[in-house]
């Protein structure tokens, strides 16, 4: 625990920076190389062309290491804003190799960017000195540049300040110096295993439900002492959803609670029934077969009656009753199975190679623990916030939520944050706008409130109080460079282009890899005709983040203005690729390939396909989504689907107030008509 998180040293380095450090990811198509630079352990993501050259290459340092290296190590990188995000790339010790980090392994991987939240880190390290009520799961998560280095002595003892000065004095008492700290010897043993539980116990690491913080509580708020059930709710997949043998990385309490040992002690059986934490035994397997036999007889096990009868030493009880096995979510890392039973599968079984699921649950949540459940509208409310999350059980989680809101009329922001993020989702604005209001009138300064509250000030029309919002939370936290971004964009649409460009460069200015800020300014700069400067700034969107889908659709039509449809068309479908559920993206390539002049580039297949796909996934509300599957149907000869298609493209742009869109569809329709196609000039 004590080497759980740190910062790099050279004379700390397990890893291969030298032959073997290079790998490439298939589903995302990235090569990452691993390296150490002038002490430095660096981090390189790139592409490569149609030549084999990288291109697009992007590298972050390692800031923090995380993971003691006996299974893996995993790496942060902390920004100047105190933003923390996880690197995409692992050590994974038992095999001796690199691989992508857990959760990366497929074509939508967060790369350099998944945010490390207050929650993740809190079972990695020990107490950050984070000002008091700035500790909220729904405050921005931001790390001092001094972190402790690995969980210390006040993870399972408390706080410690009061314990040294008492035992510095010569006045105090044994008593009073005893007191001062926690043994959780000395406590009962449901408290003894919740020291343990607070960061042994996660139901799955597969989503954010999983536990839920207490409202109105700090992430770090725990004591050593304390009931974990206050401190947290954990919430599980229900019985019979296909995950009842799940076990993953952070399960030895998990598995434990499900053993029949457990469960017949009757609360006494703890961690430190097997496991002393201060010290690792000299020989584990004498160590923890003596532990298992001091509550059985050797001879209630055949493998042991066997080697008793031949006078041999008697077998090893872990590795036939608590054997290793691949975990679910680490799929590199094999752990000890927690769960203690008679048989398990055999070891080629629980070792086998496997991949990571890609499938996200959908589907109700269950309190974990009957103790943490307080019934009533309270339970309404957590179950409520459990079940939108990620959107699990979006439409009962819903209801539950605004039910208990309005039963219970709660004192902290959380239930209201939530429910306020969960309305505009669903495009129920006004009740979204009173939700978030009702948050911030709790945390008149949180960043994150202000903000939600703003975007949905923004998307009602509110444009004026959406301003006021943002700004309101960059006063809180003047390196918010999504605020400065978003209020850049509100800016833009009024016509105020030199003030939204000055807010686009102060976020770039806190954060420089901001892709949709690099992405905003130049979609602005081509506006204005900047063609040069806005390519910079697109190029360097899609550097930092390939495949972002304005820095995608604006600057196709740079590259088509300039007589290049075919980089455009490359371009588009990268990002295509990349967000398979980008409708716009979708139909800006569909029309691309359908209605270029040249027949080189024209694909009118494939144009049905993706605009199909635009159609479908915009629900034809869409009108340039039809309106390029009119043009890709008369492409392929379609002419009189075209022509139908057509007439309903132009139907929804007339509805929607948008009469030059209209009248072009209108002309392209009549060329359908004739059983023409139509070319973009």
């Amino acid at each position: 625990m004590a080497r759980s998180f740190r910062r790099p040293a050279p004379e700390d380095v397990i890893e291969d920076y030298t032959r073997h450090h290079r790998i490439t990811h298939g589903p995302s198509g990235f090569t990452y190389e691993m390296l150490e630079r002038d002490g430095r352990l660096i981090q390189r993501r790139s592409e490569h062309d149609t030549h084999g050259r990288p291109v697009r290459v992007y590298e972050r340092e390692v800031t923090f290491v995380i993971g003691s290296g006996r299974h893996a190590r995993s790496y942060l990188h902390r920004a100047p804003t105190g933003e923390v995000t996880q690197l995409p790339v692992t050590w994974y010790t038992q095999e001796r190799a690199w691989g992508m980090s857990p959760g990366y392994d497929r074509a939508d991987q967060p790369d350099f960017f998944r945010p490390v939240t207050y929650t993740c880190l809190f079972c990695h390290d020990g107490y950050p000195e984070v000002p008091p009520g700035d500790d909220s799961a729904i405050a921005p998560q931001l790390f001092p540049e001094d972190l402790p280095s690995g969980i210390d002595c006040q993870r399972c003892h408390g706080p410690g300040a009061r314990h040294v000065h008492l035992a510095r004095a010569r006045s105090a008492s044994f008593e009073d110096v005893r007191g001062s700290i926690v043994n959780p010897a000395r406590l009962p043993p449901e408290r003894q295993i919740d020291v343990c539980m607070q960061c042994h116990l996660e139901t799955t690491s597969s989503a954010n439900w999983s536990g839920v913080v207490a409202f109105g509580r700090g992430v770090f708020s725990f004591r050593p002492g304390e009931d974990l059930a206050a401190y947290i709710r954990h919430f599980d997949h229900p019985p019979g959803t296909g995950h009842d043998d799940k076990f993953e990385i952070a399960h030895q309490a998990y598995r434990l609670r499900q053993s029949a040992c457990f469960k017949a002690s009757a609360g006494r059986m703890t961690c430190t029934t097997c496991h002393d934490p201060h010290r690792r035994p000299a020989d584990p397997a004498a160590h923890y077969t003596a532990r298992c036999l001091g509550c059985h007889a050797a001879a209630e096990c055949a493998s042991a009656a066997r080697s008793s009868a031949s006078g041999a030493k008697p077998a090893a009880c872990v590795p036939c009753h608590m054997p290793a096995r691949r975990t679910d979510d680490v799929v590199h890392v094999a752990m000890t199975d927690h769960l203690i039973r008679r048989t398990h599968p055999a070891p080629a079984v629980l070792l086998a190679p496997r991949g990571e699921g890609k499938e996200r649950y959908r589907g109700p949540v269950v309190f974990y623990r009957a103790e943490e459940n307080p019934g009533g509208p309270e339970r309404d409310l957590i179950l409520g916030v459990a079940s939108v999350l990620d959107d699990t059980d979006l439409d009962n989680g819903l209801a539950l939520l605004e039910r208990s809101v309005v039963a219970l009329r709660p004192g902290t922001p959380e239930p209201y944050f939530q429910l306020g993020l969960t309305l505009q989702a669903a495009g129920r604005l006004p009740e979204s706008i009173a939700a978030l209001e009702r948050a911030a009138s709790f945390s008149p300064r949180n960043p994150r409130i202000l903000l939600a509250l703003g975007n949905a000030l923004a998307a009602a029309g509110r444009q004026d109080d959406a301003l006021a919002r943002y700004d309101e939370a960059i006063a809180a936290w003047p390196g918010y460079a999504e605020a400065h971004t978003n209020a850049g964009n509100l800016l833009a649409r009024r016509g105020r282009i030199d003030e939204a460009l000055e807010r686009y460069a102060r976020a770039i200015a806190f954060r420089p890899d901001d892709a949709q800020a690099h992405a905003n300014r130049g979609a602005i700069l081509a506006r204005m005709g900047r063609n040069r400067e806005a390519e910079e700034a697109l190029d360097e969107a899609l550097r930092i983040r390939p495949g972002q889908p304005d820095a995608c659709l604006n600057l196709a039509p740079i590259l088509l203005a300039r007589g290049d449809p075919a980089g455009a068309v490359d371009l588009l479908e990268d990002g295509a690729r990349r967000n398979p559920a980008h409708p716009t993206i979708l139909a800006r390539l569909a029309w691309i390939l359908a209605t270029s002049p040249r027949a080189d580039v024209r694909n009118g297949r494939e144009s049905v396909e993706r605009a199909a796909t635009a159609v479908r996934l915009t629900r034809r509300s869409d009108p340039r989504a039809l309106d390029a599957l009119a043009a890709a149907l008369a492409e392929t000869g379609r002419r009189k689907e075209a022509a139908r298609v057509a007439r309903e493209a132009r139907a929804l742009a007339g509805a929607a107030g948008q009469a030059a869109l209209a009248a072009a569809i209108d002309a392209r329709g009549a060329l359908y008509e004739r059983g023409l196609p139509y070319r973009e000039d």
